[in-house]
C-alpha cells in the first residue's frame, strides 16, 4: 500500500510546476553530504500502472479515500505542494482530501500525539549531516515523530550507533537506506533551495545553519557592517523562508544581479527536505511521553529537534 502512493507522486512535476524549479530530488532521507549516503541509490519515478496494479494487489482494485494533513505558511508553498500531492494521488485511484493547519497548532494537537496520518506532510532539518540524526529521531521506535515500527529498523540503527568502524558504520547506513526504500515508511518529495536577496553593497555568504547575523556581513568598501538600532538588517538581506534554521550548503550560488532587481544568492539545503510521512496509529508505548509544546519562534531560536517532512 505505501509503494503504491509511492508510484503515484511526480515529485519531479512537483518541483518543476509548484517550486518553480527551486528543489532538488533526493531517494532517501540523506543528502550527498551526509555520513551514509549511497550515491547508488536514485529517486523513483511516477508510474501510475504501477500504483493501480499494487493497489490491486493489497485489496483496493476499485481504489480508496485518504486524508492528507499538512501545514499552511510553514514552508515555501506548502499548501500549494500538498494540493499538488493529493492531485496526483486522486489519479492514481486514491481518492484524497487534503486538509491544512497553523502550524505551531498543527504540531502540538496531530504531529505529536500521533493523529496526522494516515498520510501527512513535514519537514525536517539538522546541523548534523549523519544517518544517525535522520532514521532516530523520524523513524527509530518509540519515538514522538514515528508512526511506523520495523524491528529489522530499530536493531540496524542500534547497531550502527554503537559502532565505531567508520567503513562498518558506512556500510550499515547504506543497508539501512535500503531497507528504508523497500519499506517505504515516507516519500520524500525533495530538498528546498532558499533564496537570499542581498543589497549590492554587501558582502556575504549564505551559513550553514541560515542564520543571518550582520557580524558575518561587510560592505564592499571593506569596512565591517555594524548594524545601530537605526539600521534594519532585514532591509538589507531577507531569506524567503523567515530565517528557519536548517541545515545548508555553506558555498553559495551566485546569480548576476540585473537592472530591475538585486543580486540573490542561492543555497541548497542539505538536510531540509519535504516528505510525505505515512502510515496512521501510533505504535504501543510510542505516546508515553508527553508531547512538547512549542510556540512561535524568532529565527534565532531555530526549530529545535523538528522542522518538516
Amino acid at each position: 500500500m505505501r509503494q503504491a502512493l509511492a508510484y503515484a507522486v511526480d515529485a519531479d512535476e512537483i518541483i518543476k510546476g509548484v517550486m518553480d524549479g527551486k528543489a532538488v530530488r533526493v531517494p532517501t532521507m540523506l543528502t550527498s553530504l551526509h555520513f551514509g549516503f549511497d550515491p547508488s541509490l536514485k529517486p523513483i519515478k511516477q508510474d501510475l500502472a504501477k500504483s493501480k496494479k499494487l493497489l490491486a494487489d493489497a485489496g483496493f482494485p476499485n481504489g480508496l479515500e485518504i486524508v492528507l494533513n499538512g501545514p499552511q505558511g510553514r514552508y515555501v508553498r506548502d499548501k500549494e505542494v500538498a494540493e499538488a500531492v493529493a492531485g496526483q494521488l486522486t489519479k492514481a485511484g486514491i481518492k484524497t482530501t487534503l486538509r491544512t493547519y497553523e502550524f505551531v497548532s498543527y504540531l502540538n494537537n496531530m504531529v505529536y500525539v500521533h493523529k496526522a496520518g494516515p498520510v501527512w506532510l513535514i519537514g525536517w532539518g539538522h546541523p548534523t549531516m549523519d544517518a544517525e540524526a535522520i532514521y532516530v529521531p523520524l523513524f527509530k521506535t518509540p519515538n514522538i515523530f514515528a508512526n511506523w515500527h520495523n524491528e529489522d529498523f530499530n536493531g540496524m540503527v542500534e547497531e550502527a550507533q554503537s559502532q565505531m568502524d567508520e567503513k562498518k558504520r558506512l556500510a550499515q547506513y547504506q543497508r539501512i537506506n535500503k531497507l528504508w526504500i523497500e519499506e517505504v515508511p515516507a516519500i520524500p518529495l525533495y530538498q528546498q533551495i532558499d533564496l537570499y536577496g542581498a543589497n549590492k553593497r554587501v558582502t556575504w555568504k549564505a551559513r550553514s545553519d541560515e542564520l543571518i547575523r550582520a557580524y558575518d556581513m561587510s560592505l564592499k568598501d571593506g569596512s565591517n557592517f555594524e548594524p545601530s538600532p537605526a539600521v534594519r538588517v532585514p532591509n538589507l538581506l531577507g531569506t524567503s523562508d523567515g530565517g528557519s534554521t536548517r541545515t545548508e550548503l555553506v558555498e553559495a550560488v551566485g546569480i548576476e544581479p540585473t537592472s530591475e532587481s538585486p543580486r540573490r544568492q542561492a543555497s541548497t539545503s542539505i538536510a531540509d527536505y519535504l516528505l510525505l510521512s505515512l502510515l496512521g496509529p501510533p505504535i504501543g508505548g510510542i505516546s508515553e511521553r508527553p508531547a512538547p509544546k512549542v510556540s512561535s519562534r524568532t529565527p534565532e531560536q531555530g526549530l529545535g529537534p523538528v522542522t518538516r517532512i
